[in-house]
């Protein structure tokens, strides 16, 4: 028999949406009410959606109950349009490639094998959600003990799943891999003595099916579903995620849900314009509230603190039934305090922002043609490496990949008590490893750097020359920063570099004397040095804003030279000022004399001053040694 979908009604209220209702079917009320009995449904509603993120974005506060209740709606007006409408979706029918929960008579119908997904998708998540996951996955990584207490918890069919996972460091699917565990370890999984294997078969096919380079994965109805499932969950999160957080727009999903009969086709439609706009949704989302600095700088920060924690709390523990107790939903109100549950460890490790919002750096290297030689993981080991060679309790670092893991960010902030000089010497430091990893991340990984990545650095490095609270604008001709933008080693290479943009631009519309003399003032310069270290440079015109509420800018400079390697009481950086008229380099000699004297903070010695040719001239910048 198959086919037959009972339910029971539940409904909801979501702040800004109203009461919504969803039909929850029998397999999945089954499972609910197991997962329930070990308090799923309470670590659901505790859990913030957003994790660590609602630190940076307090408004932020609705749940993972909400979020699945809300795709659990989505589903079931989509079962009730395709009762009237001729497809293959299976949503209506009952599906042989899933065995049913033995407790009823029906095949699981398509809606309920996608709204038990929903469940356990969303159930495997631990507190903090994939800043807990990522340092979990470390902690199994480097903890030889704990890996193989995990790895014994699994089905044997399950440890080639838990293998891949790590073996790709995937931080997006550890929760199938801890609800996997745990159903392992739930006596009222069990039915006639019997495990009821449901839940497992839909977990091991969907994931089998995130797989792309797997061909394992039952072909058909089941794919199709997963497709469904995928599109209900990416509007859901954006529903919610938009509504609660700081973006200019959001999804209206009272009007979603009421038009339904009209508009599911356009909704699942994956060429159609909504889901266009979905998409383009989903990248603003991604750039200004998932992968922004701040959210990405919480998450790290929590996860380093429990990988720490899980490491210390497993040395004396590794066992199974440790391991559930750790991972499984705490069913007290109590908190532990010898830290022996994750929920428990996760409130343990919260702690108060401690960077400097106005001193970050924020770099993206993006996914390039080139084939890697290497597997990047270990990203939090990395962030902890890197943290090192500035100064652990100085700098904060953050490195995640995006879900598809086409960029790569990596975030530097400084702590709130580096200030001044430190704070520029801190910028020179990160500038210097910026350079140095750049090549690394390209050859060795396949990730090529962004030209915005240099103006990061440049603009922490000009926040030490010219004060904290300065804004800062890079403008060129033709509007193209990359081609007037130099970032690697030497001197003489940044030179010649500059001396080919003069003749890939010489001919445009643009170029003029002025022009030339700039540019070409800036390679002379190079020329003059004697750098073999890290150097970056930029051509254009570089203006800076110490006032915000004026949009004049307080002073302009011609070139900029950075040399973060080179000991900066010596020469750190010099700024170049053009002037292409007669006796231009004694104008450009005053010019500089007047807004370096005026705008440079006080540890800054920019009193040697050169002239180039007779257009032109430029202050060596240093530190000032302590009297």
């Amino acid at each position: 028999m198959g086919g037959v979908i009972m339910s029971q009604k539940l409904k909801y209220n979501i702040p800004g949406y109203g009461y919504i209702t969803a039909d929850i079917y029998n397999n999945t009320t089954e499972l609910f009410n197991i997962l329930n009995y070990y308090s799923h449904d309470k670590r659901l509603r505790d859990s913030d959606q957003l994790g660590v993120m609602r630190r940076v974005y307090p408004g932020a506060h609705h749940t993972r109950y909400e979020y699945v209740f809300l795709q659990w709606a989505l589903l079931s007006e989509l079962v009730k349009v395709k009762k009237s409408a001729e497809t293959n979706y299976g949503l209506n029918s009952g599906l042989k490639e899933i065995s049913k929960m033995p407790m009823l008579s029906d095949k699981p119908t398509g809606g309920d094998i996608l709204q038990s997904l929903i469940l356990l998708a969303n159930a495997g998540h631990l507190p903090e959600t994939f800043t807990t996951s990522r340092a979990l996955l470390q902690a199994l990584k480097d903890c030889k003990e704990l890996r193989k207490c995990f790895k014994q918890g699994l089905q044997k069919v399950d440890r080639i799943i838990f293998d891949q996972i790590m073996d790709e460091f995937n931080v997006y699917n550890v929760q199938y891999m801890v609800m996997l565990f745990l159903l392992n370890r739930y006596p009222k999984l069990k039915y006639e003595g019997e495990t009821i294997i449901y839940p497992f078969e839909i977990l091991r096919n969907y994931i089998i099916s995130t797989n792309e380079t797997t061909s394992d994965s039952k072909e058909g109805s089941l794919r199709k579903l997963w497709s469904i499932y995928r599109s209900i969950r990416r509007i859901a999160y954006l529903a919610l995620d938009s509504h609660y957080t700081p973006v200019p727009f959001s999804i209206d999903i009272t009007s979603i849900i009421s038009n339904f009969n009209d508009s599911y086709t356009e909704l699942f439609d994956m060429e159609s314009k909504f889901q266009k706009a979905l998409f383009q949704l989903n990248d603003v989302m991604r750039t200004n509230i998932y992968m922004s600095s701040e959210a990405l700088l919480e998450n790290s920060g929590t996860s380093e603190l429990v990988y720490n924690k899980l490491l210390e709390v497993s040395k004396n523990n590794c066992n199974i039934t440790w391991l559930k107790k750790v991972l499984s939903p705490s069913n007290s109100r109590q908190s532990d305090n010898n830290l022996q549950n994750i929920e428990d460890i996760v409130k343990w490790c919260y702690k108060v922002k401690d960077w400097n919002s106005s001193a970050i750096v924020h770099l993206e290297f993006r996914k390039s043609d080139l084939v890697k030689k290497e597997t990047l993981d270990n990203l939090l080991a990395r962030e902890i490496d890197e943290k090192k060679k500035i100064g652990k309790k100085k700098c904060k670092v953050a490195i995640h990949f995006d879900r598809a893991k086409d960029i790569l960010n990596v975030i530097y902030a400084l702590d709130e008590r580096v200030k001044d000089k430190e704070l520029l010497v801190k910028a020179l430091q990160i500038m210097k490893l910026f350079i140095s990893s750049k090549k690394t991340y390209l050859s060795n990984y396949g990730y090529e750097s962004s030209p915005e990545n240099v103006i990061q650095c440049m603009q922490l490095v000009l926040k030490g020359i010219f004060g904290s609270k300065g804004q800062f604008r890079f403008d060129c001709p033709g509007g193209s920063l990359n081609n007037y933008l130099y970032a690697n080693y030497g001197s003489k290479k940044a030179a010649n570099a500059i001396k080919q943009l003069i003749s890939n631009i010489e001919n445009t519309n643009y170029f003029d004397k002025d022009i030339e003399n700039e540019i070409n003032l800036t390679k002379l310069v190079l020329e003059r040095l004697q750098v073999h270290g890290a150097i970056a440079c930029f051509t254009g015109s570089t203006k800076l804003f110490l006032d915000p509420e004026q949009n004049t800018e307080t002073a302009e400079f011609d070139g900029l030279i950075v040399a973060p390697s080179h000991d900066p009481y010596k020469m750190f950086a010099i700024i170049i000022e053009a002037k292409n008229h007669h006796k231009g380099h004694t104008a450009a000699v005053n010019q500089l004399k007047k807004r370096l004297s005026e705008h440079c903070e006080d540890y800054i010695d920019y009193r040697q001053i050169e002239t180039v040719t007779n257009k032109g001239a430029y202050s060596v910048l240093k530190l000032k040694r302590e009297s």
